[in-house]
């Protein structure tokens, strides 16, 4: 008998791969190795300016389903964190239902950073769905649920040539209005808290506003009124 011997083939390890627009090849879309941790991936923030939330709110009031749009932005980058600041909400043909959304042409939103809403509360988490579809295929991906928490995902590029999904931030920008910081600086003075005081040896202890049920030192105010 004559036994043959073998080497055992090694598995090829199935690694995720992400596909993901690719800025430097408009129109072209990329693979990436997502990588699964690094020290070196870039704290993210989106930044929604006061009017596109307000289109987010009106979304969210009008409809009981889910529903997707698209984000466009201006992006800054610095060593240690990427900043994506919208510009506007773009909205494509879709058929939703209370847990799914179905694009009819999702080419609108190549290259831009997805938004949908989980139509319940506290509905921030991202699904197994939304990880595999939406998540990876643009820059940033945001879940909204229908009391206005966020939660945000976002593709960054790593030193060693990988993408990495990272969690990040959801900032509501708000206009500056000049004319009301005036306003407030001239009459804030204006408004002065009651203080209410009670005599002890050597002095007199100024008492917080007994009208008010936070946290106190109480043990601090009653050993000074009894000195």
């Amino acid at each position: 008998m004559v036994i043959e011997m073998t080497k055992k083939k090694k598995k090829k390890k199935r690694v995720r791969k992400i596909g993901f627009y690719d800025e430097k090849k408009r129109y072209e879309w990329s693979d990436y190795f997502i990588a699964t941790s690094c020290p070196h991936a870039k704290y993210v923030t989106v930044v929604l300016p006061e009017p596109i939330l307000e289109k987010i709110k009106k979304l969210i009031n009008s409809f009981s389903t889910e529903w997707l749009g698209y984000l466009s932005f201006e992006k800054e980058e610095n060593e240690d964190e990427i900043v994506f600041r919208c510009t506007d909400l773009l909205i494509p043909e879709q058929e939703v239902t209370y847990a799914d959304v179905n694009v009819k042409d999702s080419s609108l939103g190549v290259g831009k950073g997805a938004i949908h809403c989980h139509p319940w509360k506290h509905g921030t988490s991202h699904s197994k769905t939304d990880e595999d579809y939406v998540d990876v295929n643009h820059p940033f991906s945001i879940v909204v649920s229908k009391d206005l928490e966020f939660s945000v995902k976002a593709v960054v590029d790593l030193p060693c040539g990988s993408r990495m999904l990272v969690e990040g931030e959801v900032e509501v920008e708000h206009p500056s209005n000049p004319e009301l910081d005036k306003w407030f600086n001239q009459i804030k003075s204006k408004i002065k808290e009651k203080k209410y005081t009670l005599p002890y040896k050597g002095g007199a202890y100024t008492l917080p506003n007994p009208y008010y049920s936070g946290p106190y030192d109480w043990g601090s105010i009653y050993g000074r009124l009894r000195e």
